[in-house]
């Protein structure tokens, strides 16, 4: 819900909690006085949007109960509404799996971003537009996977849209930690996938991997590759084309379906358009 009229609307109510000093339950505004004062800013030219009071409420409950971009705090039924005014943490990027391999004589460090080149052509081989997003800030914890992919199917006009994404990790250490990070996708995702890397091929699942992927409803893909072939990639002294063969889905990615209202922020926060670019 990051549009342009959501983001004025928002901007409008934290400045006018911050004014009136709304900064807890014994100083909190109810909606008719919040959406009463948006509607006298309005008025008076200092904010330029166009919403009917429908559209105000369900803004207003949305930035206070799921934007967690949004300092706007609900206290409950009847409770009011006020400004936030804690610190918080800036949020970074979420930490990269990075190893330190032996080359010769030297140690190289290798990053799961060298994998992820990769996977996005993997993703596009399965008819994905793909792309990789572990940079974006918005979206909260686990909130943006390292690769999204995006598929547009149209007929007679209507337009449905398949969100795919992938988990990408160098190696099976800590696994069930880390696969929560492809199973929180889900809420966007209608597949998803677990991606780490093994040295060789034939190396068995963890136990209790594919339990997991069945039960949470992901696919697992195993990505074979040797110390010295990611650190060629990561050279650019291969391609991606080279070693597309070597990713190998293990346990299929079951399509579920997804809320729109979770794609739409998605799309909104990662730039993909109607046309599939990103």
């Amino acid at each position: 819900m990051a549009s342009d009229t959501y983001r004025a609307f928002v901007d409008g109510i934290e400045s006018y909690l911050s004014d009136s000093k709304s900064v807890g339950p014994a100083s909190s505004k109810s909606n008719k006085q919040i959406i009463d004062e948006i509607k006298s800013r309005i008025s008076k030219g200092l904010m330029k949007v166009d919403l009917t009071d429908g559209s105000m409420v369900s803004y207003l409950s949305y930035a206070a109960n799921d934007d967690t971009e949004s300092r706007i705090v609900s206290g409950g039924p009847r409770k009011g509404y006020w400004l936030d005014i804690s610190e918080k943490p800036e949020f970074d990027h979420k930490p990269i799996d990075e190893q330190f391999v032996e080359q010769g004589k030297t140690k190289e460090k290798i990053s799961e971003r060298d994998l992820y080149p990769l996977t996005e052509l993997w993703l596009q081989s399965k008819g994905y537009t793909s792309k990789d997003m572990s940079n974006l800030k918005a979206g909260g914890k686990w909130g943006n996977p390292d690769i999204i992919g995006v598929d547009r199917v149209e007929l007679f006009g209507a337009v449905e849209l398949e969100i795919s994404s992938c988990e990408v990790k160098l190696s099976d250490s800590m696994w069930e930690q880390m696969i929560f990070e492809a199973i929180s996708h889900k809420r966007f995702s209608n597949r998803s996938w677990f991606c780490y890397r093994v040295s060789s091929d034939g190396v068995p699942l963890p136990k209790g991997m594919e339990g997991y992927a069945e039960r949470y409803r992901v696919g697992i893909s195993q990505i074979i590759l040797s110390d010295s072939e990611v650190i060629s990639l990561k050279n650019k002294k291969s391609e991606p084309l080279d070693f597309l063969d070597r990713v190998a889905e293990r346990v299929p990615a079951p399509y579920d379906p997804v809320s729109l209202r979770e794609k739409r922020d998605l799309i909104e926060r990662t730039g993909v358009t109607i046309t599939m670019s990103f």
